[in-house]
């Protein structure tokens, strides 16, 4: 089953509860962390700061990934040529599925309409992250820097403009 049968759509203020259970093969610590961040960033959704983006397969949210048109942090997005990814996850049962790779590919298009020419993006040092370095890689991202205090690298990719 691949990702042809995911729809993809934006997410609404009220479903920020729908994103933690993805993150479940992080444990419960990390999933109670989830539900504090997404209630805050979806709360942002209504201001136009921030966009979420869930697929679907039969209805169920199996991937997201949330755009930060605004951080606090300007150089990470300032809402008028460099935007943040946050957040890109998908359901432990169909990763592998190019379903990552499909919500990548609409933030990034999204992006690139609204007239933004760069997107950044963080990946926590953790089990994952040789293989999110190395999928980002191939998306053309680089990195940018290390965050000071070790745990996360940040990632910079210039956005084709047509």
């Amino acid at each position: 089953m691949g990702s042809n049968n995911i729809t993809i759509r934006q997410a609404e203020v009220d479903e920020w509860s729908k994103v933690p259970a993805l993150h479940r093969d992080e444990g419960e610590k990390y999933m109670e962390g989830s539900r504090q961040r997404n209630k805050m960033r979806f709360s942002k959704i209504p201001q136009g700061t921030h966009i979420v983006l869930f697929a679907e397969r039969q209805g169920r949210v199996v991937g997201a990934i949330q755009i930060e048109l605004v951080h606090t942090n300007t150089k990470l997005a300032d809402g008028k040529t460099i935007a943040h990814l946050n957040d890109l996850v998908v359901d432990p049962d169909v990763r592998g599925q190019g379903i990552g790779t499909r919500l990548m590919n609409l933030a990034e298009e999204m992006l690139q309409e609204k007239g933004f020419a760069k997107v950044t993006l963080g990946v926590w040092r953790n089990k994952k992250h040789a293989g999110l370095c190395a999928f980002y890689d191939k998306r053309g991202y680089q990195v940018w820097y290390e965050k000071k205090d070790g745990t996360a690298t940040v990632l910079k990719k210039d956005l084709e403009q047509d």
